[in-house]
């Protein structure tokens, strides 16, 4: 039986982070609620506030410089999020064919970019991508391909592929695209390492001996072992994702044409000082960011069960 002082201490140690978290967390997003209702502006922010209900909400959905920053964002995810996982994959298979003894002196340079700052991978990106002495047009010029203005709203071939402004397939997105994928590639290239080595040699040797071939060992052993470690990256690279803001503010600034949620936030909060309207659509964003996070775990515990029930 517990002791009262066990009791006091095992409610202390629960009702600390309690309490933290109401500090940190939950007070201040009542308070971005709770504004997000009334008109808060820099010339009102001491004095009186009108309440005018769900006006905040109505005009941020209908503002087309917020649906622009919200197609920016969401095509960034996913075209990085595809690629990222692709190239992740390309590499671990790659190692994987290198003898074991050689394998960490491989694995680390590819790690290297995860280990630098964003806004210092930004800056040195942003030199690389420069249109005059930039050393990716001086590789392209080199091979006879010229010079391109990256840092642009520019298209390839002037637009004369279908739908290469729509899908935003621009100089200028595709180098925040490039920055993003060059950094957090080898992110994927380790869990699908850790994933492959949790698999027993036996087992692999047991479906080969069946006569599996090694395209059908791949596809029906190893990555389904990958899965729920995958799934989970990819929330975590999807939360990750949903706050990048130096590269795109390095680039290109405040400008709406790629600017994405954070870049919006930011220009409506400090630039237009609309404190209520933004507050309005951080709301927005949180309830999208929740419904993911929900939904996200939701399919990482079934493909847990799934693949490591016992």
């Amino acid at each position: 039986m517990k002791s009262k002082t066990d009791e006091f201490v095992y409610k202390t140690l629960i009702a600390a982070p309690l309490i933290i978290l109401l500090a940190v967390s939950v007070f201040p997003l009542l308070f971005v609620l709770s504004i997000s209702f009334f008109n808060v502006r820099s010339y009102n922010l001491t004095s009186h506030w009108e309440f005018i209900g769900l006006q905040n909400y109505l005009a941020v959905i209908s503002d087309r410089e917020n649906i622009t920053a919200i197609m920016n964002t969401a095509l960034y995810i996913l075209y990085a999020l595809g690629i990222e996982i692709i190239a992740g994959l390309l590499i671990a298979i790659l190692i994987l064919y290198v003898n074991e003894r050689y394998r960490l002196y491989l694995i680390l340079p590819f790690m290297l970019p995860m280990l630098l700052a964003p806004i210092v991978v930004a800056m040195l990106w942003k030199q690389v991508l420069s249109y005059d002495g930039g050393l990716l047009n001086r590789g392209l010029s080199l091979v006879g391909f010229g010079s391109f203005v990256w840092l642009s709203p520019d298209t390839f071939f002037n637009g004369s592929i279908p739908l290469q402004q729509s899908l935003n397939l621009t100089h200028g997105f595709l180098s925040i695209l490039l920055v993003e994928i060059w950094q957090w590639s080898p992110v994927f290239t380790a869990v699908f390492l850790v994933a492959f080595s949790l698999l027993r040699k036996e087992i692999i040797q047991s479906a080969i001996v069946d006569g599996a071939t090694p395209f059908n060992v791949f596809k029906d052993i190893y990555i389904p072992m990958a899965k729920p470690l995958l799934y989970g990256l990819i929330l975590l690279r999807v939360m990750d994702m949903l706050k990048v803001y130096e590269t795109v503010w390095v680039f290109f600034g405040n400008s709406s044409v790629f600017a994405n949620v954070n870049i919006r936030l930011v220009t409506i909060g400090i630039e237009f000082r609309n404190y209520s309207y933004c507050a309005a659509f951080s709301i927005i964003i949180f309830l999208v960011v929740f419904g993911i996070l929900f939904l996200g775990t939701r399919v990482i515990d079934r493909a847990g069960r799934l693949y490591y029930a016992d």
